[in-house]
């Protein structure tokens, strides 16, 4: 049977928060998963110097084969692909550190890439 094989890529954007840290538990996240079948994994955002919201979000690249980090070849979303992804779409108040889990489920078998970006908020939360 054929199986659906995901890859994660964990972008963080920090626009105005130039001297705060946000780090991640994991760099890459790869689900394979049979289709009708849902995978979740955990992964955790820590950060020892950022306190406040930051935006959670999944795009999608068109191709597996753009993997070069460029995100602006990361313009679908989970829907275009049939896919479901449930994760949080904001932390409110980050504080050190944050669990966060992100799932995944396909009826469709393929290979997709996808990216989670952490957007904090504007600045005078550091």
């Amino acid at each position: 049977m054929r199986k659906i094989i995901l890859f994660f890529l964990f972008i963080f954007i920090l626009s105005s928060t130039a001297y705060a840290t946000l780090n991640l538990s994991k760099g890459n996240l790869y689900f394979n998963i049979k289709p009708g079948e849902i995978s979740c994994e955990k992964i955790k955002l820590l950060s020892p110097d950022y306190y406040g919201r930051v935006e959670i979000k999944d795009v999608w690249a068109s191709s597996i084969y753009d993997n070069d980090g460029n995100l602006n070849k990361y313009n679908l979303t989970a829907a275009d692909h049939n896919l479901i992804i449930t994760h949080i779409n904001s932390i409110e108040s980050l504080n050190g550190e944050e669990e966060i889990e992100i799932c995944i489920s396909s009826n469709n078998a393929g290979n997709y890439r996808g990216a989670i970006i952490f957007t904090p908020e504007a600045e005078g939360n550091i």
